[in-house]
C-alpha cells in the first residue's frame, strides 16, 4: 500500500507541474467512460483475497496477486518487498493516462481478464455506451513476447473503423512512456506456474495503448484484434477499456497581415469532435473583444489552422489576443501573444519639413522638402499629382478643400514640376517649381488620393490630406540702398555675414544700349535694408520686390562706383532713354523691356517710389548718383523703369 500512495503523489506533484507549466494547453481528461468489457472476460488472472482457482496469464498458468493478497501471501517470507496489483483496480491519472478503473478487485472471485492466442484472433464487438469518443485506452499485456492489436470502432452510421497496429508489450519490457504507450502498473511480482506460491522478480508489468478515434460521429462499439501467434505459450491478456472525450486543444499562434488598422489572429485546434473557436482580443490580457473564427464551428479530430481578419484597429498600438476551444466537454485556452499594429504613412512636421507648416518667410524659394513618418512607395511620392500647392486668391481666404475635389476658384494653382523621394530614413520628398510671387499658399500632400506605403495604407488612412501652410510676404525695409563706394581709393570690404549672402540664380541681365551683360544675384534684407557690399559686378534683385520675369514690379540695382574706385555696372543708367531694351535671360528665354521712364530723386524720400505696386510684368532698374566728397555720400538716385514687351 506504501508504494500505490507514492505512485499517487508522484502523479499529483506531475499535474500540478503540468497545469502550472502548460496550463494554457492543457489536455483536460473531463470526460471519461470506464467501459464494462466483463461480458468478454474469459479467465482469472489475478489472485485476490477470495480466490480458490485461476487461469493464469500464460500457457504455464503464472498470475498477478493483488497487494494484498501477495502481502498475505508473502510477506515476509519469501518476500520482504511485496509488489501488486492495486486492491481495488483503480489507477488514477498521470501525465501518460486518464483515470482508469480495472475488472478486477481484493473480494472479487472471478474472472477478471480476456485471454486469447492464435493468429488474426478478436474479441468480437463489445457493447458501449453511445457516445463521442476522442481515443479509447485498452489495459492490456502479452507473454512471450509482443502481440501486435488494432482496434475496429463502429459507429451509430454502421460504418466501422479500423485503426492502425501497435504492439502490446511482452509483460517484462521496458519502455519509454508516452500518451499512447505507457505502464499501468510496473515492478511487480507474480506467482509461481499454477497460480501458485511467490516469485519475486520485481519486473512484470500492465500497459496502456491509446487509439485514436474520431469524436466527430458516435460510437457505439468497438473490437479488439490481435495476433498472439508464434510461440505455443504467448498469450494476449486485456484487463480493462478506457473511453475519453477530450477539450480541444488551443494553440495560439502569431498574428499576420498586420497593418496600421488590420491584423489576421492565427491558432491552431483540435476540436476533438466538433468546437466552437472564438479568438478573444483588447488592449491588455483582460481582453474585452471576443469574435468567432472563420472555421467555427471547427470539426476535426487533429490539429487544424484557425484565423479572423481583425478590421478598425487603432494604428501604432499593442494588442492581446488568444484562441478558445470549447466542444462538449469544456474550453481550453490558448496562451496569450501581442501584436503592434503599424503607424499611418503621415507627414511629419519637424526639422526636414520646409518650410515650416504656418511659418512666414521673406526670401524667394523654388522647393519643398516633405518628410513622412515611414516608408512610402516610391512611385507614389514621386508622382507630382499626389501634391497640390494653391494660393490665397483675392477673395482672402482658400476656396480649395482636398485633393480629391481639385483646386477651386478663386484659388490659384501653382504648378509642380518635380518630385524626388529619398527612401531611406528621413523619408523626404522634394518639390520644385518656379520661385514664387509674394502670397500666402497651401500645399496639399494628397492622403484622399494616393500616397500610400507598400502595404497599401494611404497617407492619413485615406481619410485626409495633410496641410502644410506658409506665406512668402514682403519684408520691411527703412531706406534704399547704397550703390556706390565713395570715389577716392580703394576699399578693403569686411568679410560678409551668412546671413547677408546672396542667393546665386541662373538669371542675366543684359542693357545694349550701354554694353551690361552680367548675373542676377538676390539681395536679401537684413537689419531693414539690402546690403549690396560685396555685389561687385553683379546685379542685385532685391527681396520685396517681384520675382524677376513675374508680374509686379522688379527691383534690381548695380553699383554706379565699384570698391575697386572704378565706375560701376551701372554708371551709365542715367544715359537710358525711352524705348530703349532691357533683357533678363531666364530657362532658355529672354524676356525683352522698353524703357518708359528715368527719374532722379531724393535717396531719403525713394523707398515707396521705388517699390509701388504695378499690375504687369515692370523692371526698375536703381542705382546712386551725384557723389558729395564732403561727405562721401551721393545725394541721389536714379531710377529707370521699363516694362515687358516682347518674350523669345
Amino acid at each position: 500500500m506504501g508504494r500505490q500512495l507514492g505512485r499517487f503523489l508522484t502523479t499529483l506533484l506531475i499535474l500540478l507541474g503540468l497545469f502550472f507549466v502548460f496550463s494554457p494547453v492543457l489536455t483536460v481528461y473531463a470526460e471519461l467512460f470506464q467501459l464494462d468489457i466483463s461480458s468478454i472476460f474469459n479467465a482469472d488472472v489475478v489472485i485476490n483475497g477470495t480466490d480458490t482457482t485461476n487461469t493464469g496469464l500464460d500457457g504455464a498458468g503464472t498470475a498477478y496477486y493483488t497487494q494484498s493478497a501477495y502481502e498475505a501471501a508473502c510477506y515476509p517470507d519469501p518476500d520482504p518487498d511485496p509488489q501488486g496489483l492495486a486492491d481495488d483496480g483503480y489507477y488514477p491519472s498521470n501525465a501518460f493516462h486518464p483515470n482508469i478503473q480495472l475488472g478486477f478487485s481484493e473480494d472479487n472471485d472471478g474472472d477478471n481478464a480476456y485471454v486469447g492466442q492464435g493468429i488474426n484472433s478478436n474479441t468480437g464487438f463489445i457493447d458501449i455506451p453511445d457516445a463521442s469518443y476522442s481515443s479509447i485506452h485498452i489495459i492490456a499485456v502479452s507473454t512471450e513476447g509482443n502481440t501486435p492489436v488494432t482496434l475496429t470502432f463502429r459507429y451509430s452510421d454502421n460504418s466501422e473503423v479500423t485503426t492502425g497496429s501497435q504492439s502490446i508489450q511482452d509483460w517484462a519490457n521496458d519502455i519509454t512512456e508516452t500518451s499512447s504507450l505507457y505502464y499501468i502498473d510496473s515492478g511487480m511480482d507474480r506467482s509461481h506456474d499454477n497460480a501458485s506460491g511467490c516469485e519475486d522478480l520485481d519486473k512484470f508489468k500492465i500497459f496502456g495503448v491509446k487509439y485514436t478515434a474520431n469524436p466527430a460521429k458516435v460510437m457505439t462499439a468497438f473490437r479488439v484484434n490481435y495476433d498472439a501467434s508464434g510461440d505455443a505459450r504467448r498469450r494476449f491478456v486485456l484487463f480493462g477499456a478506457t473511453g475519453e472525450n477530450e477539450t480541444p486543444d488551443s494553440i495560439t499562434n502569431d498574428a499576420t497581415d498586420i497593418t496600421n488598422t488590420t491584423a489576421q489572429l492565427n491558432g491552431t485546434v483540435n476540436a476533438r469532435g466538433t468546437a466552437t473557436v472564438t479568438f478573444e482580443y483588447g488592449s491588455t490580457t483582460g481582453y474585452g473583444n471576443s469574435i468567432s473564427a472563420d472555421q467555427s464551428p471547427l470539426t476535426s479530430t487533429s490539429d487544424s489552422p484557425v484565423s479572423f481578419l481583425l478590421n478598425n484597429l487603432t494604428p501604432n498600438s499593442v494588442y492581446h489576443y488568444r484562441v478558445i476551444g470549447e466542444n462538449t466537454v469544456g474550453k481550453t485556452y490558448g496562451e496569450d501573444k501581442t501584436f503592434t499594429t503599424k503607424e499611418t504613412p503621415a507627414v511629419v512636421f519637424g526639422s526636414n519639413t520646409n518650410p515650416r507648416n504656418g511659418s512666414t518667410i521673406n526670401t524667394p524659394i523654388t522647393q519643398i522638402t516633405i518628410e513622412f513618418n515611414q516608408s512610402v512607395t516610391t512611385a507614389s511620392a514621386e508622382d507630382v499629382e499626389n501634391y497640390m500647392l494653391v494660393e490665397k486668391g483675392p477673395n482672402g481666404s482658400f476656396q480649395t478643400d482636398s485633393c480629391i475635389g481639385g483646386v477651386i476658384s478663386d484659388d490659384v494653382a501653382i504648378p509642380i514640376i518635380d518630385a524626388t523621394y529619398d527612401n531611406s530614413d528621413p523619408f523626404v520628398t522634394s518639390l520644385t517649381f518656379n520661385p514664387l510671387p509674394y502670397g500666402t499658399y497651401r500645399l496639399f500632400i494628397c492622403g484622399t488620393t494616393s500616397i500610400e506605403n507598400s502595404d497599401g495604407t494611404k497617407l492619413n488612412n485615406g481619410t485626409a490630406d495633410a496641410l502644410l501652410n506658409f506665406s512668402y510676404l514682403v519684408p520691411t525695409a527703412e531706406s534704399l540702398p547704397a550703390t556706390g563706394f565713395p570715389k577716392s581709393a580703394k576699399n578693403i570690404l569686411p568679410y560678409q555675414p551668412v546671413n547677408k549672402n546672396y542667393e546665386v540664380t541662373d538669371l542675366v541681365l543684359e542693357i545694349p544700349s550701354i554694353n551690361v551683360k552680367t548675373r542676377i544675384v538676390n539681395v536679401p534684407i537684413v537689419e531693414g535694408t539690402w546690403d549690396v557690399t560685396w555685389l561687385g559686378n553683379n546685379a542685385g534683385y532685391l527681396t520685396g520686390s517681384a520675382f524677376p520675369t513675374w508680374n509686379g514690379n522688379t527691383v534690381v540695382t548695380g553699383h554706379v562706383w565699384d570698391a575697386n574706385n572704378n565706375p560701376g555696372i551701372f554708371s551709365q543708367l542715367r544715359e537710358l532713354k525711352y524705348g530703349d531694351r532691357v533683357l533678363i535671360h531666364a530657362w532658355g528665354m529672354a524676356y525683352t523691356y522698353e524703357v518708359r521712364q528715368s527719374d532722379l530723386f531724393f535717396a531719403k524720400n525713394g523707398l515707396a517710389k521705388i517699390f509701388q505696386t504695378e499690375e504687369y510684368d515692370w523692371l526698375t532698374l536703381l542705382t546712386c548718383e551725384t557723389y558729395n566728397p564732403l561727405n562721401g555720400e551721393y545725394l541721389f538716385r536714379r531710377s529707370v523703369r521699363a516694362v515687358l514687351v516682347d518674350v523669345k
